[in-house]
């Protein structure tokens, strides 16, 4: 299990805050890395008893979507890639809320 969701929600705000100013490697870089915390989380969240897991997860999987359209490697639906990022910090946001409920 996950020590510190928090620090991996704060990392995934910090990458996500500069990503799309880098180039094309290490925004696949971004991606991969976020995607990776964003899994860990998925198992932490998903091991816990004391929250509500459907809607962090669902959060989780909101979060998975933006990113990938917010690095071009995922359905946009037309929305701009900074519009994925402000929904994608959203979610993390929400995420961040749920999981401070755990006791």
């Amino acid at each position: 299990m996950m020590n510190d969701p928090m620090l991996a929600i704060k990392q995934i705000e910090e990458i996500l805050e500069e990503a799309l100013t880098w180039e094309r490697p290490g925004q696949l870089a971004a991606y991969s890395s976020i995607m990776l915390l964003l899994r860990e989380l998925r198992e932490h969240v998903g091991a816990l008893d004391s929250i509500d897991t459907g809607y962090a997860i669902e959060k989780i999987v909101g979060a998975e979507w933006h990113v990938g359209a917010m690095f071009g490697l995922d359905v946009d639906n037309k929305l701009p890639l900074t519009a994925h990022r402000v929904d994608a910090l959203g979610d993390l946001g929400v995420l961040r809320d749920v999981l401070s409920q755990v006791e």
